[in-house]
């Protein structure tokens, strides 16, 4: 015990004497553990043979005896040595492998939670399948709605409670062979189904669901949410982990785009729908550069005397890959995969440039130009704006930027502070699509709104029910506010007429003419 506690002495001692003797960095490195071993050797060793032989020559007097006691010194150094030595080693390797676990342990768990990660989930349900392919499970992606916005506006603390909250619950309700593991902002779950059937397991999707919107006080807040659900099964979904997951994921991220709180099996179909998307991405990164995109133009009328205002300028994408796609399609891709900015400045630059080449050819041309909701809340988008327009030199007055209800519900302080600066730069403000929304009435009073352009539904569906009260309302509303009313969507003479009788002056649609190239509309006209 003593020899033991000694050895422990020694060896806090050399560390702490090599910490102030050498840089840290190189402290651990193999050329330094060799050099410090050799010299604690030789250190010993010049310590052990300078005093020691000193002290037998003091007290042992006989030399036949002298020669024996350097023997059994000799050995006993040897020994000595060895279980130094020994000692020193064990505590460093030891301390090594507590720090392997450590550093192992955080590599395959979440820290927050201590749940298995995806990593070691994998590795966990593929040995399992190596071990018996005739297993029989489900693969459950569950994904928390709107998480992001938790931790945006409650604060990350809140959101951390929140998983370590969930992971108590999951726990808590999933059997001995299922598996719960963190996966981004949600779970992966694996779920055994060797004695389940597929009404035992939508039974405990909808248990999950019940579970997890219940509400919940952390740090003295009140909090509801709702989750996701992406269900793979093995071996029909996939044969390996990777493929399973994939799967779970494409079915989850699909019902995000339709609803959410609910849950979602995987089919082939969306595989494919995701294929096509991807696909879609990668043409669209490409299509600026290939020339496939290009701008038509709509004409805006007086509906009275089909005098032209203006035109409205749409962008179109004729790929060499997918053909002609539709704007509803591409846009909404571009919107989600922040490719949209770069699509606008081309709209913008274009229409500035069109602009400046007809003024100079003495047409006075008048142009409508589509903002989207991220363009509207993006500064640095705005600021894009301002530098395009001071490059091409032109007037304001001949630009008016069009957006939507959505657009302003987003972020509506960031969208209010911009609308005001580009009012200020001159331009025109339309509220599009207006009447399909729930608070378009809230933002004429509050927004420098000039123009209000009627969604084409009331067009399509004049006179039903109680559309025609509506579109009365509207447009006297309009009026008292004054403000230019656009009526989209006109596509027979009778849908003219019939807004003229309201007392929407103004028109767009197909009755006046199919978008179309510039020189087209122009010649024309």
């Amino acid at each position: 015990m003593i020899l033991k506690i000694t050895m422990k002495k020694l060896h806090d001692f050399f560390i702490k004497l090599e910490r102030q003797l050498f840089n840290e960095k190189w402290i651990g490195s193999p050329e330094y553990e060799v050099i410090r071993f050799t010299a604690i050797y030789l250190i010993v060793g010049l310590l052990w043979i300078t005093t020691s032989d000193d002290l037998l020559a003091m007290m042992v007097k006989d030399f036949d005896l002298l020669v024996e006691f350097q023997t059994a010194k000799g050995w006993f150094y040897v020994f000595a040595s060895a279980i130094l030595f020994a000692s020193i080693l064990g505590v460093r390797l030891r301390r090594n492998k507590q720090l392997n676990d450590r550093i192992l342990y955080q590599q395959s768990h979440d820290e927050l939670t201590q749940l298995p990660n995806r990593r070691r989930l994998s590795e966990i349900i593929d040995k399992r399948i190596e071990k018996n392919p005739n297993l029989a499970f489900a693969l459950i992606s569950l994904d928390i709605d709107d998480f992001a916005t938790i931790n945006e506006l409650l604060g990350y603390s809140i959101g951390d409670a929140l998983l370590i909250d969930l992971t108590k619950d999951l726990s808590q309700r999933l059997g001995s062979m299922d598996t719960l593991s963190r996966s981004g902002t949600g779970f992966i779950i694996t779920y055994d189904l060797s004695e389940r059937n597929q009404i035992q397991l939508n039974q405990s999707l909808n248990g999950l669901l019940s579970l997890i919107s219940q509400e919940r006080i952390l740090e003295g807040q009140s909090i509801f949410i709702t989750s996701s659900i992406g269900v793979s099964l093995y071996p029909k979904d996939g044969q390996r982990f990777d493929d399973l997951f994939k799967a779970a994921d494409t079915a989850m991220h699909h019902l995000k785009g339709i609803s959410k709180n609910s849950y979602n099996f995987y089919t082939e179909d969306y595989h494919n729908q995701r294929m096509d998307r991807i696909r879609m991405v990668n043409e669209l990164r490409k299509a600026l550069e290939n020339k496939e995109l290009y701008l038509v133009y709509q004409a805006v009328v007086d509906m009275r005397n089909d005098e032209l205002l203006g035109y409205e300028a749409l962008l179109r994408w004729d790929s060499k890959v997918l053909g002609k796609v539709s704007p509803d399609v591409f846009i909404h891709v571009a919107e989600t995969t922040n490719l949209i900015s770069t699509l606008e400045e081309y709209v913008f630059e274009q229409c500035f440039h069109e602009i400046k080449v007809q003024a100079q050819n003495g047409v006075d041309l008048m142009l409508s130009i589509n903002l989207s909701s991220k363009g509207l809340v993006d500064i640095s988008f705005i600021h894009t704006i301002e530098r395009l327009l001071k490059n091409a030199k032109i007037s304001t007055t001949n630009v008016q930027i069009e957006i939507t209800e959505t657009a302003i519900i987003e972020n509506f302080d960031l969208a209010k502070r911009n609308l005001m600066r580009l009012k200020q730069l001159g331009f025109t403000i339309a509220l599009d699509d207006f009447g399909t929304g729930y608070s378009s009435l809230t933002y004429l009073h509050q927004l420098p709104i000039d123009t209000m352009k009627i969604d084409r539904t009331f067009a399509l569906q004049k006179g039903q029910g109680k559309q025609q009260e509506i579109l009365s309302s509207i447009i006297d509303l309009g009026h008292k506010l004054k403000l230019k009313i656009i009526a989209e969507g006109i596509e027979t003479e009778v849908q003219k007429q019939f807004f003229i009788e309201l007392g929407c002056h103004y028109g767009q649609g197909y009755h006046f003419g199919k978008p179309n190239t510039l020189n087209e509309v122009i010649k024309k006209d």
